[in-house]
């Protein structure tokens, strides 16, 4: 793992100070659910499974489409499009939103982010584990859900997202940490599929596994300062996570803004998929 050392600026205070965790109990959601009738369940699986069974109640809305159609994959629809899609789908701005996915907390992080971007704070993030939802009977069914279209008005938080552009003039200044989420192997331009020709140069190196339990729930923030202990991590500038396309960088995103409760924490627009296609664009394998 690449790690690039600078002088620490921050103290267990400041997260003590700043951050929030985004994530609801199993128990917590199904009180959350008996005293909130206008609660808006999320399922971030993929269609056929969603079919397949879901949580009573909830809505089917797959990450990618939240994308634009085309090259480069992950580029998010304009703000609009996007409070259009969330419309239909019976979201406010406003809505109490509690979303899941197929219990990796990928699609989930993804959806959570862009509701976020879009203005709605009012989102928490449900790990799928059978065994705890059996223990507090979560209802499950396979009745597709939709609910009445709502008029859902965006104020979009710029501070979220970085485009190519501006990361690479805060790249020749200095001023910004990369943060690659995708596996060591693919940050090195070592994985078996040969996808991946290396990282994005001067970045540092977080699979977003690790900052996640074994069943895809989110590390505590104990835990999570521990780490950013050990890789000397500086808070004093932006964090700008990247993947692919955006899903397992919006992991980093949630486990450093909204737990930790870093200052300046970005998702870079389009993540790798959009670097590449500038051959100007290289990449490193070290």
């Amino acid at each position: 793992m690449k790690k690039i050392s600078f002088l620490l600026f921050f103290t267990a205070v400041c997260f003590t100070v700043f951050g929030i965790n985004p994530t609801i109990t199993a128990k917590d959601f199904v009180e959350l659910m008996k005293s909130n009738k206008d609660l808006v369940i999320i399922d971030g699986s993929k269609a056929a499974d969603y079919t397949n069974q879901h949580v009573k109640g909830a809505v089917n809305i797959w990450h990618a489409d939240l994308f634009v159609s085309g090259i480069p994959e992950g580029m998010l629809k304009s703000p609009e499009e996007l409070a259009k899609l969330f419309g239909t789908k019976g979201l406010t701005e406003k809505s109490r939103v509690v979303v899941y996915d197929d219990g990796t907390n990928k699609y989930t992080s993804r959806i959570f982010y862009v509701l976020k971007y879009l203005g709605n704070n009012n989102v928490s993030i449900l790990t799928k584990n059978m065994t705890e939802w059996e223990k507090v009977r979560i209802p499950i069914n396979s009745n597709p859900v939709k609910l009445p279209a709502a008029t859902f008005t965006p104020t979009v938080d710029k501070s979220l997202m970085i485009d190519l552009a501006s990361a690479k003039e805060k790249m020749k200044a200095g001023s910004i940490t990369l943060v690659d989420c995708r596996s060591n192997d693919e940050f090195l331009g070592q994985d078996k599929e040969k996808k991946s020709q290396g990282h994005i140069p001067g970045a540092i190196d977080i699979n977003h596994k690790d900052l996640l339990n074994a069943d895809g729930s989110f590390k505590t923030k104990a835990e999570l300062e521990q780490m950013v202990l050990k890789l000397g991590i500086p808070a004093e500038k932006e964090l700008v996570f990247y993947c692919y396309s955006g899903v397992r960088a919006a992991v980093g995103y949630i486990a450093f803004k909204e737990i930790l409760g870093f200052a300046v924490v970005e998702v870079l627009e389009g993540g790798l998929n959009h670097w590449v296609l500038n051959k100007e664009n290289v990449l490193e394998k070290n």
